[in-house]
């Protein structure tokens, strides 16, 4: 039986492609498996049963039984295949059970058997199987933190949508998105390399994820975020300083103390940290250091408390919670740590993405210099990121202020009908199994999906932003028409009025937007007396701007164009351009390829899509 264990190899990965269904798919291999070893025996000595199939029992059931319908089964070589089956069939059950036995160590782990300490563990090794592991619950919650900072960003886009201060939102973005992606792509590495089991790794995540909310917190509109007086860009920059510490004590640790290949594992985290790692924490203790001299500088106290102060009278019972001058059109130092922050990711993404396609392909020591990666894992943790993204782009649409107008619903429904699209055509696109998959392709596939997987996330998260402007631009004109129409102040007071829209008195008579002589929206407070409902008082709020219907219209079309290259971009990874260029052909007999008019027509339209959109 020298087949043996090719044919253990070959159940094995149809067990564990058949993601859960495992009755079924154990019969069908084991079926298939059955015949192999039979491949060779004489017909005449098979066995069969009276519909012309392998059955399980050599022994006649009755008496009645003719020879002509059981036949006693022998190999060729006088051999019990029967026996022989059965030993390969507990071999495989043997080894399915000890392979379980390895993932569910993870699981016990949660429990009181759990040690105190133990040393990271390399999950995968050059050559073994690619077994997915159970996915940590820690996992899953760490993602939610990340709902919150997509929202947040969502925020801040719209604060920028002027055309002063669209290239600071930009650089604004990419700048918290960027070390807040680094942040989770790390932590994704790192744990498709390698396995603790102790409670010291699990307060070390509690800390992580500590210093990661400490960063989504402070991602504001972009007037806070640019302020000295605001102590956001300092959280939001001491946050990640303090989280790639961890990421910098966790490679430490693998140099010293990492158990399995251990060249392998020194080689590859030294090379992470001083290519990595330690600039990234540089380029974080700068943006720190400028953040806080400057935050210092400016009294340490909130911009709103010297403004009220100051302008209390002249402003009446009006509480300006921003100050003026916050939306210059000019650079600043005070831009400088965000800035920061957008150059270290950048830096960071050229350097890693020359280094993994150009750099470490030819290297000679290849296994010798890099931990393998446990593909399974990673292609299921990059699709929970995409669904996080997905979920942005939801949440923007659905969690806006409703009005009883067409205009706002068939926005909403078409809005919903892109997201579900949009899900259906990345997740069609992706393989089914990792075989086929970038990651397992080779090294630089397996960069540029990351790549374009962080277009795409950004791509998202503009797209539900315009959505949701396009939404309440609906619904303020739509309020606006409704108090024209009765008078006074409706829903939301005096100070939306006749005139002014949910911005109040700083946008004039624009009916939601203003005239652009205001940028600070208005919201009546609750004082009772005798301003009735709303009272006399106002505060105003930053984080409104000024958004035009073009602007709109224009990051809707941008941020869908961004999307469906992404969309494209991704596939192609999977099969390369020259293979999907193939597609377009269907081969015939004599060699030649004929043109496959459906795959031509659906790439027409989806090139023909994104030039509308873009232009």
């Amino acid at each position: 039986m020298s087949d043996r264990p090719n044919m253990r190899d070959s159940y094995m990965k149809s067990l564990r492609d058949s993601k859960g269904k495992r009755s079924e798919m154990s019969k069908r291999v084991m079926i298939k498996t059955m015949a192999q070893v039979l491949e060779e025996a004489n017909e005449d000595d098979l066995f069969y049963d009276d519909k012309k199939q392998f059955c399980s029992n050599p022994a006649p059931e009755s008496a009645d039984d003719s020879a002509s319908r059981r036949l006693p089964i022998y190999a060729a070589n006088g051999t019990n295949a029967m026996v022989a089956w059965r030993e390969l069939v507990q071999d495989t059950i043997q080894a399915d059970l000890k392979e379980e036995d390895l993932n569910d160590n993870e699981d016990e782990a949660a429990g009181h058997s759990a040690p105190l300490y133990a040393p990271p563990l390399q999950r995968q090794k050059w050559g073994d199987d690619q077994i997915l592991p159970h996915i940590n619950w820690g996992d899953i919650f760490f993602d939610l933190f990340y709902v919150a900072a997509a929202y947040n960003l969502g925020a801040l886009l719209i604060s920028s949508m002027t055309p002063e201060l669209w290239f600071h939102g930009v650089v604004y973005f990419i700048g918290i998105f960027g070390p807040l992606f680094n942040a989770w792509e790390s932590k994704l590495v790192y744990e498709a390399r390698y396995t603790v089991i102790d409670y010291f790794h699990r307060l070390v995540e509690v800390v992580r994820v500590l210093f990661l909310s400490i960063s989504v917190l402070h991602i504001k509109p972009l007037e806070l975020m640019s302020d000295a007086r605001s102590a956001e860009s300092l959280g939001f920059c001491l946050g990640l300083l303090l989280e790639c510490c961890i990421r910098i004590f966790l490679k430490s640790e693998l140099i010293k103390v990492g158990e399995g290949d251990v060249e392998a594992i020194r080689n590859h985290s030294k090379r992470k940290l001083v290519v990595s790692y330690v600039p990234l924490a540089i380029f974080y203790l700068a943006a720190v250091i400028v953040a806080g001299v400057r935050y210092g500088n400016s009294g340490g106290s909130s911009y709103t408390t010297d403004y009220n102060e100051k302008d209390a009278k002249d402003n009446g019972d009006h509480r300006f919670l921003a100050g003026p001058g916050i939306y210059s059109n000019g650079w600043s130092i005070d831009d400088l740590p965000i800035a920061l922050c957008a150059i270290a990711y950048v830096f960071n993404l050229t350097f890693t993405l020359f280094r993994k396609t150009v750099l470490l392909p030819h290297s000679d020591d290849f296994r010798k210099e890099n931990v393998p990666s446990n593909i399974d894992f990673c292609i299921h943790r990059y699709g929970e990121w995409t669904m996080l993204m997905l979920g942005e782009a939801v949440l923007s649409l659905l969690i806006v202020e409703t009005t009883e107008v067409f205009d706002y619903y068939f926005v909403a429904l078409v809005g919903v009908i892109t997201v579900i699209m949009i899900q259906g055509l990345h997740f069609e696109s992706e393989p089914s199994h990792a075989d086929n998959h970038a990651l397992w392709r080779n090294m630089q596939a397996g960069q540029w999906y990351s790549v374009f997987l962080q277009l795409l996330s950004m791509g998202l998260i503009a797209f539900g932003v315009s959505y949701k402007v396009m939404l309440k631009g609906i619904h303020k004109e739509a309020e606006y028409a409704k108090d024209a129409g009765y008078g006074g102040g409706g829903d939301y007071g005096d100070s939306y009025g006749e005139k002014s829209g949910e911005y109040g008195d700083s946008y004039g008579d624009s009916g939601g937007y203003g005239d652009g002589g205001g940028r600070l929206m208005v919201e009546d407070t609750f004082i009772g007396g005798d301003g009735g409902i709303f009272g006399l008082g106002r505060r105003f709020l930053a984080g409104s701007v000024e958004v035009s219907d073009k602007a709109a219209a224009g990051l809707f079309c941008l941020s869908l164009t961004i999307t469906l290259i992404s969309l494209e971009l991704l596939t192609n990874t999977h099969k390369g351009m020259h293979e999907n260029i193939q597609r377009l052909f269907r081969r015939q007999k004599d060699g030649s390829g004929k043109l496959r008019l459906e795959i031509i027509f659906l790439t027409l339209l989806k090139v023909g899509l994104t030039v509308f959109l873009a232009t």
